[in-house]
């Protein structure tokens, strides 16, 4: 199999700068949480509403591999409570003994034994794997159905495939810019960063309600701007359009959906309707083959 992971991402340091502008003990804190139990237990949630149960048998362990695995928390949280062995891939090396540390700065344990993790030189792209995981990765993949196609081919034939991605700009967790104000869609309706950056500096009393807002990461309005254009800069534009025709062209079943909302009117899409109605950018899938 080609190791074509290489060009799925727009730009390989998507992990901006704005990740290193905080020395608050707190939002690490809540990162953790959010990683370890929040984001886990919604994908369980999610699994049994699909009627779906991934289960580790005394003669055989669920093999699981999170596809863009980031700092391995939800990785080794999601394997510990599936009693799975937990498979990571991402482009840098994780960093094992500080993940050992915040699971212990946190009360929990993790085992080593329990999950590893790969980067792209030493992964083996002939493997196959009972259940996949893809949580806020394809915002910055820049070929959706080369990143898709390379998922089915890393698939059982009986696998599930759990895709997430948060509506960028519009969400209450999955903000790409941090602590600014701006109206929805604008990152559709504005897909130019010139544009985007240019309403932004226009708005700027608005956009930032208060200036703990702004200064919260102890930068000014510029450094700010630098780190959140190369945020933007590392982001796709896609619409929930865009991720179907994708899953559609990829030969995924969808047995499960259920998009993001910020707005309480719009709860849910009918299965039905069409995909372009919808300027959304978020959601959560799951898959199997077709």
């Amino acid at each position: 199999m080609k190791k074509i992971f290489d060009f799925f991402f727009i730009d390989k340091s998507r992990y901006s700068p704005l990740d290193n502008l905080t020395d608050n003990s707190r939002q690490i804190d809540d990162w953790f949480n959010s990683h370890a139990e929040e984001a886990p237990n919604q994908i369980l949630a999610d699994l049994r509403q699909a009627n779906l149960e991934l289960v580790s048998t005394v003669d055989q362990t669920l093999n699981i591999l999170d596809f863009g695995c980031g700092d391995g928390i939800m990785l080794a949280s999601l394997a510990t409570k599936l009693h799975a062995t937990g498979h990571g891939y991402d482009f840098f090396k994780i960093d094992q003994k500080l993940l050992r540390k915040r699971f212990f700065d946190n009360n929990q344990i993790l085992s080593k034994e329990r999950i590893s993790f790969y980067e792209k030189d030493n992964f083996n792209f002939k493997n196959k794997y009972d259940f996949i995981l893809s949580w806020s990765v394809i915002e910055h993949v820049d070929n959706l159905f080369e990143y898709l196609n390379q998922v089915r081919e890393l698939m059982s034939d009986s696998a599930v495939f759990y895709l997430q991605t948060w509506p960028l700009w519009n969400s209450s967790k999955g903000h790409h810019l941090f602590n600014i104000n701006v109206e929805p869609f604008l990152h559709l309706t504005l897909p130019k960063a010139d544009d985007f950056f240019k309403h932004i500096d226009s708005n700027r009393k608005e956009i930032f309600t208060n200036e703990k807002s702004l200064t919260s990461h102890n930068n000014n309005y510029e450094e700010w701007r630098i780190a959140a254009l190369e945020s933007y800069k590392s982001c796709n534009r896609l619409k929930i359009e865009d991720i179907q025709f994708a899953i559609d062209k990829a030969k995924f079943k969808i047995i499960f959906f259920k998009p993001y909302f910020e707005d309480e009117n719009f709860s849910t899409i009918p299965m039905g309707e069409k995909w372009s109605d919808f300027a959304i950018s978020g959601g959560r899938w799951i898959l199997t083959k077709d």
